[in-house]
């Protein structure tokens, strides 16, 4: 990786840390490297960083613009916690047999602090590392 700020192996320690701090679960480095692709590039590109309570941010490859050509959003700060009344307000009218999508759409946007109308503007690399960092919150 030409662009890489952060090592394969202190990246990989980061996100082990960042995942048994929220999730719990102590995963070994093939793990991370199979289940967080993205986010290991991120971490090693020096656009996802945590901060000394492991809450991540995310600085966008590609920043989302508004119509004059502004940026609107180029970074996101992470909700780390999502506590059972609110995961009932999300879940309100979602059957989770039917439309795990939903679901899971709910609490990105949740998690982000982004609307979701925004999901779809993200690029599908920065989209993809916002979901694998948002499955250690589900």
């Amino acid at each position: 990786m030409d662009n890489e700020k952060v090592s394969k192996e202190i990246a990989i320690k980061e996100i082990q840390k960042f995942v048994l701090e929220h999730d719990g679960a102590k995963k070994e480095d093939w793990q991370i490297e199979n289940d967080y692709p993205q986010m290991l590039q991120a971490v090693q590109e020096g656009n996802l960083v945590f901060n000394d309570k492991m809450i991540p941010k995310l600085t966008l490859k590609e920043a989302v613009k508004n119509t004059e050509g502004e940026e609107s959003v180029s970074e996101i700060d992470f909700r780390t916690r999502i506590k059972p009344t609110q995961l009932a307000e999300i879940m309100k009218g979602v059957d989770l047999g039917k439309n795990q999508m939903e679901y899971s759409l709910r609490v990105i946007s949740y998690l982000t602090k982004q609307p979701r109308a925004m999901l779809d503007k993200f690029g599908k690399f920065d989209y993809k590392v916002i979901d694998q960092i948002s499955t250690v919150f589900m």
